[in-house]
């Protein structure tokens, strides 16, 4: 979609984004509830965050820190329960979207599948990529970091 998050609409949903936004944002969302996509993809991006840093990749990982938040359709006690029974320590932002409003939005429920939305620091979406996979969700985040 071509429709701007805008500065106030990315603030609430991010504090941190103007001024601190440095090249994007990307959102990895799923309007599938307890969606296994999605839980499995906060622990790949998780531990590739939280694995050891090599000096050279101090920086990229902080970006993905930065700039990588999920968005869910579970409630925020189902995702905390979640988390909890599944021992994920997940340094990533995790928001919620129970009744799918944001997410409708931005059109991320068309499909029925977990989906990647990248906006730029205008909070413009540039990309929205359908159907992606927990397996290739890391190397797609790289990358359009890389890109970025």
């Amino acid at each position: 979609t071509n429709q701007a998050l805008g500065t106030i609409e990315a603030a609430t949903l991010v504090p941190w984004v103007p001024p601190y936004l440095k090249d994007c944002l990307i959102i990895i969302v799923d309007p599938r509830p307890n969606s296994a996509d999605l839980r499995q993809s906060i622990q790949y991006i998780g531990s590739l965050v939280n694995k050891e840093p090599k000096e050279e990749e101090d920086n990229s990982q902080r970006t993905i820190q930065d700039q990588v938040i999920f968005v869910t359709a579970d409630s925020t006690k189902e995702m905390q329960a979640w988390l909890k029974r599944s021992k994920t320590e997940s340094p990533m932002q995790i928001f919620s979207d129970p009744d799918l409003a944001w997410m409708n939005q931005y059109k991320a429920t068309e499909g029925w599948c977990m989906s990647m939305l990248t906006f730029d620091t205008d909070g413009n979406v540039v990309e929205n990529n359908a159907n992606i996979q927990p397996s290739s969700v890391t190397q797609l985040v790289l990358d359009t970091l890389e890109i970025m």
